[in-house]
């Protein structure tokens, strides 16, 4: 329910859910408590609230680390999720490091080819781009449509965003 109301732009009644959420799940286990963070950092990004999630982004990959085996999946979408918040608040070099290390996380889990490489790739070429490295991001870009354009259909937002950054990238 609580990300049903991030979805619908009433964030601050889905983090107002997730913190009571959290109060209960702290008497339980790490894994449920930060299940919760990553969904308040979930609707703290969409909603660009970075600065605020930038902490509890922390907080989960410190949680996930401890809890979890090395290279965990979930692990790779809280360092995802914390190279982009890293990444909007100016932080572009350790975003780019957090990008790295998820991507390196994701290949080591998933099939060749899974969708979700591509969504770890795009995460990266974003922090590329915003270093200036061009030809990296458009080498980065090219390769996660090849991913998107193996599993999605054609138009699929995830493929859509993909082609049109590379037709910007082109332009730059």
């Amino acid at each position: 329910l609580a990300l049903n109301y991030c979805n619908s732009g009433r964030v601050e009644k889905a983090i107002e859910m997730l913190e009571q959420v959290e109060t209960v799940d702290s008497a339980n286990n790490p894994r449920d408590v930060s299940s919760t963070m990553v969904n308040m950092g979930h609707c703290l990004v969409q909603s660009c609230q970075y600065e605020r999630a930038l902490p509890l982004l922390e907080k989960v990959v410190a949680i996930l680390r401890e809890s979890l085996p090395l290279g965990h999946i979930d692990v790779a979408n809280a360092l995802r999720m914390l190279s982009t918040c890293c990444e909007k608040v100016g932080e572009v070099t350790r975003a780019t490091k957090l990008a790295e290390e998820a991507l390196s996380i994701a290949f080591s889990c998933l099939p060749k080819n899974h969708t979700n490489i591509g969504v770890f790739i795009s995460q990266l070429a974003s922090c590329k781009q915003t270093t200036g490295d061009l030809d990296e991001t458009i080498q980065l870009t090219q390769q996660c449509i090849s991913i998107y354009t193996l599993n999605l259909p054609a138009r699929r937002s995830d493929l859509c965003t993909s082609l049109n950054n590379l037709g910007l990238y082109y332009q730059e």
